[in-house]
């Protein structure tokens, strides 16, 4: 398969460090979205990546060293299998893979040609060393969701939209609720103060609204026309991003695991399940840091291996259990850094 192929093929498939897809059974919207939605993970530094899956191995002798590779974290014995995937034997990693393998597909051997973190980061995620070139998420929100409110969501990582029609919207976890209830003091309460009463706010929208039509209607540029349009259909779009509160709340009434929402990586998870249940949104990027390691790699990595395991098992239960989405399938990618 030839580079082009390839990066067609990641685009397609939302390949990424760790990245998943659920094709979504239903939305709560009236024209639901029913296509794919990707969530890309970005674990920034330059951890190996065969501690996660595919670990080299090798053999010990009586003292306890490793015999042909120092460097090798892992002995042949320590390394366990789920299907066709080989793991190491990291405490969080037998039930996770037991669970997930058949979902999973891990490619090796992908040389990023650079030990740069920001070069890396951008090849890794454009499939270009140069700056500027559009990331996967991009190319896939605006090929798939570009009329969608929030088509690309960034948690942050390598998210370049340059050149490709589609807005990214950043937002925390929590801020998400500033942008659902505008009109809250604190939009995470239901019994806030708030800013305006009700009959005055909607004097308000329909003021601005009847301003924005007109401006509209005298616009002849087309940027400025087209950009008029934009803020046009968010503004309609505000009502739709209540449906993400809706999900959430089923997810933390009903999530097995007993953590709601959670925090960190599997919040940022089951929230874009949720505006992509809503049909607001096809695409997202999720972050979980600690990685850029300068010392103790290996054990550290193990650690947040941990984590980062537990996390993504629980935002693909909530996928796959919660709402019902269904073939979760979780494709891996390393490559030498």
């Amino acid at each position: 398969m030839d580079r082009r192929e390839f990066l067609k093929l990641c685009s397609v498939a939302g390949l990424g460090v760790v990245g998943s897809q659920a094709a979504l059974s239903g939305s709560a919207q009236a024209a639901p979205f029913e296509g794919v939605v990707n969530l890309f993970l970005h674990l920034g530094g330059g951890w190996d990546s065969t501690l996660f899956a595919d670990p080299k191995g090798d053999t010990v002798n009586a003292e306890g060293w490793f015999i042909n590779d120092p460097m090798t974290a892992f002995s042949t014995d320590q390394i366990q299998m789920a299907g066709n995937i080989s793991y190491p034997a990291i405490d969080a990693n037998p039930a996770f893979f037991t669970e997930w393998y058949q979902w999973m597909t891990v490619i090796r051997g992908i040389n990023y040609s650079t030990n740069g973190h920001d070069a890396g980061t951008r090849h890794m995620w454009s499939g270009a060393l140069a700056d500027g070139r559009p990331s996967f998420g991009a190319l896939f929100a605006s090929a798939v969701g570009r009329e969608m409110p929030m088509a690309y969501i960034s948690n942050g990582g390598y998210d370049v939209t340059n050149g490709v029609p589609v807005s990214k919207t950043r937002f925390s976890t929590d801020g998400i609720f500033q942008l659902i209830y505008p009109n809250r003091r604190d939009p995470n309460s239901e019994n806030s103060e708030l800013y305006y009463p009700d009959a005055v706010l909607k004097r308000i929208n329909v003021m601005r609204q009847a301003r924005l039509d007109r401006m509209r209607e005298v616009q002849n540029l087309p940027s400025l026309k087209r950009s008029m349009g934009l803020l046009y259909t968010s503004r309609l779009g505000m009502e739709e991003l209540k449906k993400i509160d809706e999900y959430l709340q089923l997810i933390e009434a009903q999530d097995p695991s007993g953590n709601g929402l959670g925090n960190g990586l599997a919040r940022q998870g089951k929230t874009a399940l949720a505006a992509a249940k809503a049909g607001l949104s096809c695409c997202a990027n999720l972050t979980f840091g600690g990685w850029d390691t300068h010392g103790n790699n290996d054990q550290s990595v193990r650690n947040n291996l941990q984590g980062l395991v537990t996390n993504i098992n629980e935002f693909l239960v909530t996928a796959r259990d919660l709402l019902q989405m269904t073939n979760v399938p979780l494709i891996t990618r390393s490559g030498l850094a």
